[in-house]
């Protein structure tokens, strides 16, 4: 009966142990399981949360905004992008390169004015490369109501110049960045469709676009700036965050219905003879455009931004005035962008426009400078006669509505003959306008793979 007894007491015994035993595994493969997939630390003041798992990282940060939909928005998302990533990595083994799988959400904000943007960012990584999901929320802080890009632009054709401007400022980011991005990939990816430009920040100096990499064709996002002084006239004032005053521009409706011709100037700053014409120009109600020689733009400075603060155009002549279609691509892009660069440290604006030395350019020359090639309609062959009354005939009998004029501010007899046929083409009922003002007042639309030489009714 003891040895009974005593059997029967191990047994109990032995169940005991095993029961806790299966108890003790039980919690072990709980916390194991829990700890793979997160356990998260979160505050819920600044929306922060950490994790300390082994094989699984979570990071959140979201913005506290006023602005009570936009948040539960943007929580929403993320949330959503989350849960997936949660998903997945119950499926998925222990890293075997030691890395664990993260997922990461963080965000950028912006303001102009009354207009607040968010752009959110999150990445994930689950063994088999990093995915990354943007999207872009900009609201009016006063009423609350979202808006759209389409919402901030001043007219129909807006859109269209913001497409332009984007090619040429991300062409410019691929070539200083060294990516070899296709340009059938640029264009499609900043064509005129408001869906290209969905994740945007306003930022102090311009708007932010964020290019994702499937748009560009490439391993990772690109991301540019276009400067409001850019966007004057393609985006309503109240989203210029105040560079509308830094840039003089002129009521053109007054010109409408008027016979226009363009007189453009190369191969200054001409010192002297550029501010002897500039102190003329408001007798005649008259603005032109400079095509500058980079080469010159330190010894002209103040002459330079008098040009540009006067409301006048400023467009590249390039560097050294080399013959552009003779250039490697390295020479190319040095010759575009010193100047290009020259210029907008006096003027703080970058120009659009570039007349090519010699009028000699060609695709190559367009694809890399991502400007706008102006030839002419008129050559007064200044540089040749020296003579002020043949520059002033070349002029007026060849003047037409629409005209594009060629001369060189470097001569004073370039700049007497232009006064002199300033003073006879205003009595025949002509305006003298920039070249970028005559396609506005013509309701033509930038195109990069065009040369333009008028623009006729």
């Amino acid at each position: 009966m003891k040895k009974s007894g005593g059997l029967n007491a191990d047994r109990k015994k032995i169940a005991v142990v095993i029961s806790v035993v299966a108890v003790i595994a039980i919690a072990i493969g709980a916390y194991f399981a829990d700890d793979f997939i997160g356990k998260k630390d979160t505050d819920g003041q600044n929306g922060k949360s950490q994790t300390d798992e082994k094989y699984c990282d979570i990071s959140i940060d979201l913005p506290t905004l006023d602005n009570e939909a936009v948040s539960k928005e943007i929580k929403d998302y993320v949330e959503s992008k989350k849960s997936e990533f949660e998903q997945t990595a119950k499926t998925l083994p222990k890293p075997e390169d030691g890395v664990n799988y993260n997922f990461t959400a963080k965000y950028e904000t912006g303001a102009v004015g009354d207009t607040e943007s968010v752009h959110v960012i999150i990445s994930s990584y689950t063994g088999s490369g990093t995915a990354r999901f943007d999207k872009s929320y900009i609201y009016n802080k006063k009423s609350g109501t979202q808006i759209k890009l389409g919402d901030m632009m001043e007219s129909e054709n807006s859109l269209n110049v913001f497409s332009s401007l984007s090619y040429r400022y991300l062409n410019e980011y691929s070539q200083k960045n060294s990516l070899s991005i296709a340009d059938e990939n640029i264009k499609g990816a900043t064509a005129a469709n408001e869906n290209n430009f969905a994740n945007v920040l306003l930022k102090e100096d311009g708007i932010e676009e964020i290019f994702m990499p499937e748009q560009l064709g490439i391993e990772k996002e690109a991301a540019v700036t276009i400067p409001y002084t850019d966007l004057i006239g393609t985006l309503k004032k109240e989203y210029l965050n105040g560079a509308e005053k830094s840039t003089v521009k002129r009521d053109l409706s007054k010109f409408k219905d008027k016979k226009l011709i363009c007189f453009t100037f190369d191969d200054g700053p001409g010192g002297k003879y550029t501010n002897k014409l500039m102190d003329n120009l408001d007798k005649y109600d008259a603005r032109v455009t400079f095509f500058v020689v980079g080469s010159r733009v330190n010894s002209y400075k103040s002459t330079l931004k008098r040009a540009y603060d006067q409301g006048n155009e400023i467009g590249s002549h390039t560097y050294s005035h080399s013959n552009l279609t003779k250039l490697n691509d390295a020479e190319l892009k040095k010759e575009i962008n010193d100047t290009n660069n020259l210029i907008e440290n006096v003027t703080g604006a970058k120009p659009t426009l570039i007349r090519p030395p010699y009028g000699s350019t060609n695709d190559k020359v367009k694809k890399t400078s991502g400007m706008y090639n102006i030839l002419w309609s008129i050559d007064t062959l200044d540089w040749k006669h020296r003579d002020k009354n043949k520059v002033a005939d070349a002029i007026t009998k060849n003047a037409f509505d629409g005209a594009i004029v060629l001369m060189h501010d470097i001569y004073e007899t370039s700049v007497d003959g232009a006064l002199i046929a300033m003073d006879k083409l205003s009595k025949e009922g002509y305006a003298f306008v920039t070249v970028d003002e005559m396609r506005e007042l013509r309701g033509a639309e930038w195109d990069i793979s065009k040369n333009y030489t008028s623009f006729k009714k």
